[in-house]
């Protein structure tokens, strides 16, 4: 529920969201891919990043529905206050910056 929360505010980077939620990637991406099965999360390639954002609620009622209750019900509270203030941080990296530095180095003797 809280990766969907931070789409509320349009799409994000798979780090992005791997970092706020402090997992890491191969588990981000295990729990987008179920939102993206589920019809409630759309996911674009763009290079080496995928982005993620909410489904167009017009185009896809019920999903609209669910993310309304999210959005309403699951919204309060001193984490989500938190989350965003992450969030605000990370937009402004942005996902070059964040993963610079978090890329795999090749293991010694490869690459």
């Amino acid at each position: 529920m809280r990766a969907l929360l931070f789409l509320r505010d349009g799409e994000l980077c798979a780090c992005q969201v791997a970092e706020a939620l402090a997992l890491a990637p191969s588990t981000v991406s295990r729990h987008m891919t179920d939102l993206v099965r589920a019809g409630l999360v759309s996911a674009r390639k763009s290079g080496r990043w995928v982005y993620y954002a909410r489904v167009d609620c017009r185009a896809h009622p019920a999903a609209g529905v669910l993310l309304g209750w999210i959005d309403a019900h699951a919204a309060a509270g001193p984490e989500v206050a938190r989350d965003a203030r992450v969030l605000a941080k990370l937009r402004k990296l942005g996902p070059e910056a964040l993963c610079a530095g978090k890329e795999r180095k090749p293991k010694h003797g490869q690459g």
